[in-house]
């Protein structure tokens, strides 16, 4: 196995693990029960605010090395492909895994920063469900979800790009 195909194939694995893992820590566990209305763990809203901080902060440690990994090993592949098919593909890959980390920053991180300052200054402690603050936080928390919905939509063509060109490469 050549330079470029080892890369493609790791790039695979990040990509797998980045889109697959985000898909499956986004619909179980606690975005599903902070985002309930029900509340039916009856979590105060400082506890809703705080297990999605704990959350974000996990995702950034597993997830965010994904994009700019599977970014870095697409545009090598692409560097070093001898094929201009597989090539654009690498490329058309890399530049999705840049758009990830491109939305991610501007999209995502103010809401990030901004729900860490509430739960930072305890801004919901004994506030009330329906109080203008709680409101705030599970707005945030919808924002960011909406914006991940479409972060994982380019997620999925990203991996969609690199499966392609793996099992492009093996067809030659």
């Amino acid at each position: 196995m050549d330079i470029a195909s080892a890369a493609r194939v790791a790039s695979l694995i990040s990509a797998s693990y980045g889109f697959f893992g985000n898909l499956g820590a986004f619909n179980t566990g606690v975005p599903p029960i902070v985002r309930d209305p029900l509340n039916p763990c009856g979590f105060t809203p400082q506890q809703r605010l705080r297990a999605w901080v704990q959350y974000v902060g996990i995702g950034h440690i597993n997830f965010a090395p994904t994009g700019p990994i599977t970014m870095g090993l697409q545009l090598l592949s692409a560097y070093l492909a001898t094929d201009s098919q597989i090539r654009n593909i690498n490329v058309a890959a890399g530049v999705a895994a840049l758009t990830i980390v491109a939305f991610t920053l501007k999209f995502m991180f103010r809401i990030n920063e901004e729900v860490s300052i509430l739960d930072t200054k305890n801004v919901l402690e004994g506030k009330a469900e329906h109080s203008a603050e709680a409101k705030r936080s599970l707005q945030l928390i919808d924002q960011w979800s909406f914006c991940h919905r479409i972060r994982e939509g380019i997620f999925g063509v990203m991996w969609g790009l690199v499966v392609w060109a793996v099992l492009l490469e093996k067809q030659l």
